[in-house]
């Protein structure tokens, strides 16, 4: 479980979220982030636009199975513009 603030000016939003979805979706295991408590799987576009995250939004990732494919999600949203 890792906790994240957004930075994004515009949150999460579809045109960044595109390729953190891509990414979890190449993994078997279960993946989601939550705001709250709202809970979606990050493998859905709609449910992750569903949570209504802004900049400063904490968000929680978690991932069933491997840390090393935690650490790359994180990084995804840390990073994003």
């Amino acid at each position: 479980m890792t906790k994240i603030i957004i930075q994004a000016a515009n949150g999460l939003h579809a045109r960044p979220l595109a390729q953190f979805v891509k990414e979890a979706a190449s993994y078997p295991g279960e993946i989601t982030l939550s705001k709250g408590d709202k809970v979606a799987s990050a493998k859905s576009m709609m449910k992750l636009l569903g949570l209504g995250v802004k900049q400063g939004d904490e968000v929680t990732l978690h991932v069933d199975g491997c840390d090393a494919t935690e650490e790359k999600l994180a990084k995804i949203l840390e990073e994003m513009q």
